[in-house]
């Protein structure tokens, strides 16, 4: 769930550069309240998933699973 906050909030903040550092402020809180309940629903649920192939492979690799 952290590399989507994180990746969600790096695109939506830098499409195009933030002129001041009052206006960097103002697009990270719009985008955080861009990520809606269903979002963070959908993130949980993949999470969930890769976690469950992740136990069935014993810990190991799961990207040709995905």
């Amino acid at each position: 769930m952290d590399f989507f906050v994180w990746g969600f909030l790096k695109n939506k903040v830098y499409e195009t550069l933030p002129e001041n550092a009052e206006a960097l402020k103002n697009r990270i809180q719009n985008a955080c309240a861009e990520i809606s309940p269903l979002i963070l629903q959908r993130v949980r649920e993949n999470f969930m998933r890769r976690v469950a192939l992740c136990l069935e492979e014993n810990g190991g690799h799961i990207e040709h699973l995905l």
